[in-house]
């Protein structure tokens, strides 16, 4: 039940995400940081952040793409632990 509640919370973040973009939000910064070791779910490396630029529309709509493929992804790995409509 864990890992549908965490796949809940990330649907949820990026639901927010996608309607702060579509009510004029923009990216303020990005971090950057190697991909965690299968099996912890954060990233142990250096992390860089990077603020004060000004990041293109081209950014945006990729990462608008990138949350409409991920909500997909989650909702199929919900109807695999066997929830639909949540």
């Amino acid at each position: 039940m864990e890992k549908a509640n965490q796949l809940v919370r990330e649907r949820r973040s990026i639901q927010q995400a996608m309607e702060a973009f579509d009510s004029g939000g923009r990216i303020l910064a990005i971090t950057v940081g190697q991909p965690p070791p299968e099996g912890i779910p954060f990233p142990t490396g250096p992390m860089v952040s990077t603020q004060h630029i000004d990041y293109p529309p081209q950014m945006v709509d990729a990462i608008k793409e990138a949350f409409t493929t991920r909500q997909g992804q989650i909702s199929e790995e919900l109807a695999k632990l066997g929830l639909t409509g949540v």
